[in-house]
């Protein structure tokens, strides 16, 4: 257990967001943008993986910037888009 706690004091150090924080701006990011997420075509998950891509680029706090992140592969990946999903995984 004390390499565990090392390691959590260090990504505590470093900024690195928990995981809760991360899945709590997930699910906030899809109840604001609900009318998007309610969009199936693959077009449309791709365009709203892009929007995340793009937003994540200039978002300065890492857990926002996590949650973005993570939506985009998810939705890159459910619209079968490889480029996008490795871009976001990349970031």
């Amino acid at each position: 257990m004390p390499l565990l706690s090392a390691l959590m004091l260090l990504a505590q150090a470093a900024g690195i967001p928990k995981p809760e924080e991360i899945q709590k701006a997930r699910e906030e990011l899809k109840v604001q943008l609900r009318d998007q997420y309610a969009r199936t075509q693959p077009e449309q998950r791709q365009a709203l993986a892009r929007k995340f891509l793009s937003a994540a680029e200039t978002e300065a706090q890492p857990v926002q910037r996590s949650a973005m992140l993570l939506e985009a592969a998810d939705l890159a990946i459910d619209a079968a888009s490889v480029p996008e999903a490795v871009a976001a995984l990349e970031a």
